[in-house]
């Protein structure tokens, strides 16, 4: 293989940027260019709105419209990739006054629910009425055992908001965990998959009339990958992909048979922080930052083109819109153990600060509005 071509696979862009008027988007280009140092690389994006900055392209839309853009990295030697994408900006307004039902399958990110709680805000603020349903129910939810763990949002955020978020969880757990570990806490994500029958028959009609009143969603998201590729090295990476993908298919196929004429989101969950710090104060020395960002983006390339040719279905980048280092938690503490001074570090992997969820609903948003303006 070139080095050209190595170069242009290390780029992953989107089909689709997708946007509101009023709300700010981003393009972080470390999210979109798997390499080790973003520092030693140029980005251009060539786009008729917008702002090209240092480390992200950004744009705060006023009106709705599509536009076409392009970006090149550049290194000392030239321009060693570019790609091309869409920016399709909706009006909420336009979406006002409409009815939806909506259902979150997901991990630790959908459980913590701030990035679910802010799209339903969103929607509130924007006279969509938007029924969440799921049989997760944070406000029920935050005073047990393991809901202090989770950064719920403040109550009134909660109102009306349930998914089917899990920490912890994986395609694979949805699609055959027949009863909690014995060996695990009491959380609330320590269950059965709700999608099963007591026997383990996987039965999605059955989840339909006994949570959502006998009545399919309009629209299920799927928002998986960090658990199922947290172990991901460069020596399992295709066992690890392979088996990934497989479950997911098998996850959208058994619910898609009984909700054949639901809309679907596949999500590219973002790929945590870029923080090497942040992923040795949660797992010590088993996990890396780098792992994750150069071996998961075959993964959502493969994904994107599998679920891109399923009816009613279509990605949510969610990957290219949170900050990989501000978006995340951080902490100040000593340089080591007997210094003076105090810097500032990662503090968590894999799941964002409260701005970098609202930066998750904020992409997640301008989905669903295109999705409205579609005829959901």
């Amino acid at each position: 293989m070139s080095d050209k071509k190595i170069m242009q696979d290390k780029l992953l862009l989107p089909k689709v940027l997708y946007g509101s008027a009023g709300v700010e988007m981003n393009l972080y280009f470390a999210n979109v260019f798997t390499c080790v140092n973003p520092a030693n690389y140029i980005f251009h994006v060539y786009s008729s709105v917008g702002r090209c900055d240092q480390e992200r392209w950004r744009f705060v839309p006023e009106t709705a419209g599509t536009y076409e853009a392009k970006i090149e990295v550049i290194s000392d030697e030239g321009v060693v990739a570019e790609g091309s994408f869409s920016i399709v900006i909706s009006d909420p307004a336009k979406a006002a006054g409409r009815k939806l039902r909506i259902l979150m399958i997901g991990d630790s990110l959908t459980d913590q629910t701030c990035y679910p709680a802010h799209l339903h805000t969103l929607c509130v603020r924007n006279n969509i009425e938007l029924t969440m349903l799921g049989t997760n129910v944070p406000l029920e939810l935050k005073d047990l055992p393991g809901g202090k763990m989770i950064n719920y949002p403040p109550d009134k955020e909660l109102e009306g908001v349930r998914h089917e978020g899990r920490g912890g969880w994986s395609a694979a757990t949805f699609l055959r965990r027949k009863e909690p570990i014995e060996c695990e806490t009491d959380y609330h994500w320590n269950c059965a998959s709700p999608f099963l029958t007591p026997d383990g028959v996987f039965d999605f009609k059955g989840y339909i009339d006994k949570n959502c009143d006998g009545i399919a969603p309009d629209i299920i998201m799927i928002s998986l990958g960090g658990n199922d590729m947290i172990n991901i090295t460069r020596d399992n990476s295709g066992e690890v992909i392979g088996r990934y993908l497989e479950n997911m298919q098998q996850l959208y196929e058994n619910i898609r048979k009984d909700a054949p004429d639901a809309l679907y989101g596949i999500v590219l969950e973002p790929y945590g922080s870029m923080d090497q710090s942040a992923w040795g104060n949660n797992y010590g020395c088993s996990y890396f930052a780098w792992n994750r960002r150069s071996l998961v983006p075959p993964a959502y390339a493969k994904l994107s083109e599998i679920f891109s040719e399923k009816e009613n279905c279509s990605m949510v980048p969610l990957y290219t819109a949170v900050d990989p280092v501000h978006g995340y938690p951080r902490k100040e503490e000593k340089c080591f153990a007997e210094s003076d001074a105090v810097v500032e570090r990662g503090d968590n992997a894999l799941h964002p600060a409260p701005v970098g969820y609202r930066q998750a609903a904020n992409c997640a948003f301008g989905w669903l509005l295109d999705i409205i303006s579609k005829g959901c």
